[in-house]
C-alpha cells in the first residue's frame, strides 16, 4: 500500500509539470505587438489568451454573437484594450487602444450593432475616447474618436458616459459628465452621431445630466463562459 501511494503521487507530479512549466513560459512572452492600432487583427493564440482580462461581456443573442471586451497586459505595465467575438468563422479578436480600459459598452443584439468605448488609462486631462463599432456582428469592426469637451480640465478629469442610446438608422445621442477634482460644480455634455457611432459631435454643454443610466454589460462566469470558451478555442 506504501508504494501504490508513492506511485500515484509522482505519477500527479510529472502530469501537472507540463501545464506549470507552460503557465510559466506564457507569463513570460510579450505579446503586444508595435504595429497594433485599432482594428489590428489580434492572433487568437494561448500567449494572448492567457494574458487576457474581461471588462464586459455579451452572450450571443439574436444577430449579435457572443463578445468580450477587455485588456491584454504585457509586463513591464503594458496594456491594450482589444475585443474578441465568437463568430461564424470562429473567435476573431481586434485590437483597440494601447494603454487603455473599456469605459462602456452597447450592444444591440437585434441589429448586430455594438459600440465599445475605450480610453488611456494613465493620466492626463481631458483624455478622448477611441470608439470600436461593429454593424454586423463583428465579421468587421470600424474605429472613431469622441473628442473631449471644451472645458478646464486639471491632470485627474475627463468624461464619463453616462447615457448612449442608438436607433436602427445609426442615429445616437451619448450623454457625458465631467466631475472635476477641484470644487468646481459638475458640468454635463452630449454628443451625437449619425452613422453607429464612427463619427461623432464635439461634445456641447447641456443643463440635463443623466446619472448612472448607461446600461452597462453585466460580467459572466468566467469559469464556464465565454472567457473559458476564448482560451480553450486557443488551446489554453
Amino acid at each position: 500500500m506504501r508504494t501504490l501511494r508513492f506511485f500515484v503521487a509522482v505519477v500527479s507530479a510529472f502530469a501537472f509539470a507540463p501545464a506549470i512549466s507552460l503557465a510559466a513560459d506564457l507569463e513570460q512572452q510579450d505579446v503586444i505587438q508595435e504595429s497594433w492600432q485599432c482594428g489590428s487583427k489580434i492572433d487568437v493564440s494561448p500567449s494572448v489568451t492567457a494574458r487576457f482580462s474581461p471588462t464586459y461581456m455579451f452572450a450571443k443573442s439574436d444577430s449579435l454573437p457572443t463578445f468580450i471586451a477587455g485588456e491584454i497586459r504585457d509586463q513591464p505595465g503594458a496594456k491594450f484594450s482589444a475585443v474578441f467575438a465568437d463568430t461564424d468563422a470562429g473567435w476573431q479578436g481586434y485590437a483597440v487602444e494601447g494603454q487603455a480600459s473599456f469605459s462602456n459598452a452597447y450592444a444591440s443584439s437585434a441589429t448586430g450593432r455594438a459600440v465599445l468605448f475605450s480610453m488611456i488609462s494613465t493620466e492626463g486631462p481631458g483624455q478622448t475616447y477611441t470608439v470600436a463599432t461593429t454593424q454586423d456582428g463583428f465579421k468587421t469592426i470600424t474605429c472613431g474618436e469622441l473628442p473631449a469637451p471644451d472645458t478646464k480640465f486639471e491632470t485627474l478629469d475627463y468624461m464619463r458616459i453616462e447615457s448612449f442610446d442608438l436607433d436602427e438608422k445609426g442615429h445616437g445621442l451619448l450623454t457625458g459628465v465631467v466631475r472635476f477634482s477641484d470644487d468646481r460644480p459638475a458640468e454635463c455634455f452630449q454628443s451625437v452621431t449619425e452613422d453607429s457611432g464612427q463619427h461623432w459631435t464635439k461634445p456641447s454643454r447641456t443643463k440635463l445630466c443623466i446619472d448612472d443610466a448607461f446600461n452597462e454589460l453585466a460580467p459572466l462566469p468566467q469559469e464556464s463562459g465565454p472567457l473559458h470558451d476564448l482560451r480553450m478555442y486557443s488551446g489554453n
